[in-house]
């Protein structure tokens, strides 16, 4: 895998409706290219979009656009998916490690998520920010800390009465 480069620890992320270019490249070992390939992401609860079908088996890059995301039955979700690339005629389980034929690729994961408009942290409702979060209770605790202390006192010199 050419584009996106693969990580273990950092996989790409990719907002849900973006257009997403993948790149390959074969090996000197493949000598029977397949006549056509498949390219699907699928996820860890084996929930498979297909992106692209039936391609010719020469195609060593394909985008992924918005309009091709688009599915009313299966929508795409906030998600780790995992790419696959195989022989379309052979099927996804592939075939058996047989010298100069395509063998089923499922090495890059990537994200998907739904990006969301910016909404800074003042002007959300409950507002999200030290400042904004705490300034209705930090009168409270000033009003509250003389009489708290003044109760452990009283306790303290309570329990040193009796013993």
């Amino acid at each position: 895998m050419e584009e996106p480069k693969e990580s273990s620890k950092n996989p790409p992320m990719f907002p849900i409706g973006s257009d997403i270019k993948f790149s390959w490249s074969y090996d000197n070992y493949l000598l029977l290219p397949p006549a056509n390939i498949t390219i699907e992401a699928y996820t860890a609860d084996n929930r498979i979009f297909t992106i692209g079908n039936a391609l010719p088996g020469n195609t060593v890059n394909y985008t992924w656009t918005k309009a091709a995301q688009q599915n009313d039955t299966q929508p795409l979700l906030t998600a780790m998916y995992t790419l696959r690339i195989f022989d379309g005629a052979v099927g996804r389980n592939g075939r058996l490690a047989e010298g100069g034929y395509l063998l089923t690729y499922s090495g890059l994961r990537f994200g998907m998520y739904r990006p969301e408009e910016y909404i800074p942290g003042d002007q959300q409702h409950p507002p999200v920010c030290a400042r904004c979060s705490f300034a209705s209770t930090s009168g409270s605790v000033e009003k509250a800390l003389p009489a708290v202390l003044t109760l452990m006192l009283c306790l303290f010199a309570s329990l040193m009465a009796f013993a």
